[in-house]
């Protein structure tokens, strides 16, 4: 394509124009580098530049530097580091959208990357600064009950837990057909005062048993 007639009569105006247009824009913009290991895959990224949508979006200033794994590590667990590397190996344009909660971001994104040359172009929006939509509200809702079972059954296991390790009875928990003891409540473990049977399978901790039908 070949540029605009009002572009060539200035050799400054493409970069000036071009300028103006990330400073301006309501769309968060970033160019990343890839970093390679030695066996040269690719394993993260190098966050070069950010203009000032995403600076605001990210908390980062324009030239931030630094590794995204290591100051996004979620990206990882949310696919975008995937989807990142798919975009700048394929080529190709493409969208992804996720539902960020964490690394200090609260946000719904949108999100399209594309490889020019040996960087990939980020193009971002949030809806901090829009109504949630139905979908969206619906999507954090969900979570936060997700969230609640997740605390509230942690809550219960560690009532039980308590339990049992106030019983005066003797208990404990072997897992696995190792029969390793995953739980030795203190009556139990007062039965070996010279060794700790707890995180040790049976034979190991109990080796004077070998050979009985305990086995």
């Amino acid at each position: 394509m070949l540029p605009a007639p009002w572009l060539t009569a200035d050799p400054s105006a493409p970069f000036d124009l071009l300028q103006t247009v990330l400073d301006v824009s309501l769309t968060g913009i970033g160019v990343l580098r890839p970093i390679y290991d030695t066996t040269s895959e690719l394993v993260d990224f190098t966050i070069e530049y950010l203009n000032p949508p995403a600076q605001r979006m990210m908390g980062l200033p324009e030239q931030p530097g630094g590794r995204l794994l290591t100051h996004f590590p979620h990206t990882l667990a949310a696919g975008i580091f995937d989807y990142y590397r798919r975009a700048y190996q394929d080529g190709a344009p493409d969208r992804h959208q996720v539902n960020y909660q964490a690394d200090g971001l609260d946000n719904y994104f949108h999100i399209v990357a594309q490889r020019s040359g040996e960087r990939l172009v980020v193009s971002f929006t949030d809806t901090s600064d829009q109504d949630r939509s139905q979908v969206e509200q619906a999507l954090r809702e969900s979570q936060a009950r997700e969230q609640a079972a997740r605390a509230e059954a942690e809550a219960q296991r560690q009532r039980l837990h308590d339990i049992l390790m106030q019983m005066p009875a003797q208990v404990a928990l072997n897992r696995g057909p190792d029969h390793v003891y995953a739980l030795v409540n203190p009556r139990y473990q007062q039965q070996f005062p010279a060794r700790v049977v707890q995180g040790q399978p049976v034979r190991q901790a109990l080796p004077e048993l070998a050979g009985q039908q305990f086995f």
